[in-house]
């Protein structure tokens, strides 16, 4: 049987990729562990047949296995990840493979806005360095009609997320709310790898949210991706991570600011503090996690370094509680922005765009079009 004439380190390299380690590339290809070890170190080879299982398993080209040098591989959007005042690591083939969903879905959208003449929002603000933090998060909760009403009527961060990714959705902007890669339930987004991206855009802006995180967690990362959009400046964030760290990149700092404002703004934050004087009350209050509400008491010289620091060392990831699965057309249309899944369907019933091109932009089969259409017909 004839081998393939892989490069032992370029295998290395993708299975690092894939973050999968010996055992797990031997289950998904077939192999065994010897084998495999035998392949990485160069002694032997695989066959064509088996190297083909290997390319599909580490999720890379075919081609790439044979390659003298791993390709470079930098991300669409710069990275602002940070914890502890230092760059996390690499992200992984999960995270390139939800951007990559997410910016086709951006650009059918500018497609599709410039097909029916519509321009851009124009909600973007010019000169925003002449803005304090606290302006910004003004203008940006006037523009959304983000009320304290807002929170008060929420009984809990989770409703009071699905609110404000309503009133961003009527602006015009794709808010996208995904735990996995695609459709695809085995393939878990980690927290620890990242919270959200925004993809700026005056046309089409998206903001992703990773739904593993909790509730608590996402409503501040909405709010920090939501500063990224108003500045026209993509990126992907780890929002509370930034929270932990005394420096970092300044748009991140900024875009905290900016969300801390968003989400307890600065003479309400002092009052709910002082009435309270217990991080866990005041964070049940505005429906953020007890990590920003301290960031906010020692920014606000409400509490002194030192107690910061106490109050957060090791503190944990969280992650989102296990649910009961939600319904079909809630979830789906969740991950791909209700916003988006509707006007895609929309699209499709007009005949301008195909059931395949819907079902690849959805991650569905084309079958499932029609059905995803009559339950969000009967969800009106």
């Amino acid at each position: 049987m004839a081998e393939a004439l892989i490069n032992a380190e370029i295998l290395s390299w993708a299975r690092g990729r894939a973050r999968m380690d010996v055992a797990q590339l031997a289950h998904a290809a077939k192999a065994s562990l010897d084998q495999v070890r035998s392949w990485e170190a160069g002694h032997s080879r695989p066959s064509l047949s088996k190297a083909m299982e290997v390319a599909k398993a580490l999720k890379v080209p075919f081609g790439y296995l044979f390659l003298s040098t791993p390709p470079l591989q930098e991300i669409a959007i710069p990275d602002f990840r940070t914890i502890a005042d230092k760059k996390k690591n690499s992200l992984g083939v999960d995270f390139r493979d939800v951007l990559e969903g997410a910016l086709l879905k951006q650009q059918w959208f500018q497609e599709y806005r410039a097909r029916e003449g519509e321009k851009g929002f124009g909600f973007v603000l010019d000169e925003l360095g002449k803005n304090t933090s606290e302006q910004i998060a003004a203008f940006i909760r006037e523009a959304m009609g983000w009320t304290d009403e807002t929170r008060r009527a929420s009984n809990g961060a989770g409703t009071y997320l699905t609110e404000l990714v309503n009133k961003a959705e009527s602006l015009g902007i794709l808010v996208m709310r995904s735990g996995v890669v695609g459709s695809n339930n085995t393939r878990k987004l980690s927290v620890q790898d990242f919270r959200g991206f925004a993809l700026a855009d005056d046309v089409a802006p998206v903001i992703f949210i990773n739904s593993n995180d909790a509730k608590t967690a996402q409503v501040f990362t909405f709010a920090h991706e939501m500063a990224h959009v108003w500045y026209g400046q993509s990126g992907v964030s780890d929002p509370e991570g930034i929270a932990l760290a005394r420096q970092g990149p300044n748009i991140e700092l900024r875009c905290n600011a900016i969300a801390a404002n968003l989400v307890a703004p600065d003479e309400q934050m002092r009052d709910v503090w002082r009435s309270k004087q217990n991080a866990g009350s005041v964070a049940a209050h505005f429906r953020v996690s007890e990590l920003v509400v301290l960031r906010r008491a020692f920014d606000l010289q409400l509490i002194d370094l030192n107690d910061f620091l106490n109050r957060t060392q090791n503190t944990p990831i969280r992650i989102a509680k296990k649910g009961q699965g939600g319904n079909f057309h809630t979830t789906l249309t969740a991950r791909n922005s209700p916003l988006f899944t509707r006007t895609l369907l929309a699209d499709v019933r007009k005949g301008a765009t195909g059931h395949r091109e819907a079902a690849r932009l959805l991650n569905i089969k084309p079958s499932t079009i029609q059905k995803l259409d009559k339950s969000r017909s009967s969800h009106k």
